[in-house]
């Protein structure tokens, strides 16, 4: 029977639902969290403002699933996303990997070594709890792979083919990095319909995107914020998308965070940033209060609504006994 793991346990693939696939409940400094605890931000007050955001989205449009894409050094927290769960009623699905930021433990250990952590923890339970991934998290944010992003991409790969996993990868759209991330993956064997390009509609370049889509890869329709003036953009590259038939490799999400780094204990009394699309408590209801509606209008079936958020987060997600 196909299950999922999510951060309180397996869930049977049935039981998903309409999923978005690329959030994040925090994204912080997990040093500031470790050395800092409680100096650097309330716990309860960030578990209760992120239950918020994502109880609004079940309610108000029917979510029952999101995918936090929160790697290790953007310190993903498993007991903090398994009581957002818990208080939201929302499937959570943990990822494990890197983001682009350099870190030291990566500098000379190989990646076949490195790999044997994230494929244990995949295997057997993240730190000492039998909560298990669900999905692999990696990222390129230059124009070409090098460095220590290569040494990433390199562990992802290898995770990838000894789990069945499928990865995730941030990519910067402009520079059209997917491609070479493809090709990357290709090479070393990653089966492309286990791997996902994300950002892709940023640079709003659809002739990009089908490239992509020709590798074989599922695209991560994402970044979809309410007050972005690409949005509307955005939502006509997706309805060409849908009208060249290809729902079948498109996921939705907005890449929203539901408590974001400067929202830290001191910075909060003293003076905050500009407002930041991250601070919409109805962030995680923007694909269905406007791009849903949007799409269906030119020319998109609910056939392809059911396909991008519930049959193609299944197909991703759901691993055999």
């Amino acid at each position: 029977m196909a299950s999922i793991n999510t951060v309180t346990g397996p869930i049977p693939a049935s039981a998903l639902g309409v999923t978005l696939m690329h959030e994040h409940i925090i994204c912080s400094s997990p040093v500031m969290m470790s050395e800092f605890g409680d100096k650097w931000f309330d716990r309860e007050a960030v578990v209760e403002l992120a239950s918020s955001k994502v109880r609004q989205a079940k309610e108000r449009q029917g979510v029952q699933s999101i995918v936090d894409a929160t790697p290790l050094n953007l310190a993903r927290d498993i007991p903090l996303l398994a009581e957002v769960s818990r208080r939201s009623g929302v499937n959570i699905i943990a990822a494990t990997g890197m983001y682009y930021l350099d870190d030291f433990a990566f500098w000379k250990v190989s990646p076949e070594i490195m790999a044997e952590y994230f494929v244990e923890e995949c295997r057997t339970g993240i730190r000492d709890s039998n909560i298990c991934p669900g999905m692999l998290k990696c990222a390129v944010e230059a124009p070409q792979i090098n460095g220590t992003n290569r040494s990433y991409l390199e562990i992802m790969a290898i995770v990838q083919k000894a789990t069945g996993l499928p990865i995730i990868a941030h990519s910067h759209s402009a520079s059209r990095n997917g491609l070479p991330m493809m090709d990357f993956f290709s090479e070393r064997g990653v089966d492309p319909a286990r791997v996902i390009i994300g950002h892709c509609l940023d640079s709003c370049d659809a002739g990009y995107v089908r490239e992509l889509l020709a590798r074989g890869c599922y695209v991560g329709c994402d970044r979809i914020y309410r007050h972005d003036g690409s949005l509307p953009r955005r939502i006509e590259v997706m309805a060409q998308l849908l009208k060249d038939g290809w729902a079948r490799r498109m996921v939705l999400s907005h890449d929203f965070i539901c408590y974001a780094n400067h929202l830290n204990r001191r910075q909060r009394a003293a003076s905050l940033p500009a407002s930041s699309v991250h601070d919409d408590p109805l962030g995680l209801c923007v694909v269905h209060d406007l791009v849903i509606p949007a799409l269906l209008a030119r020319g998109a079936t609910m056939d392809d609504i059911e396909q991008m958020t519930r049959r193609n987060p299944s197909a991703l997600l759901a691993m055999q006994a």
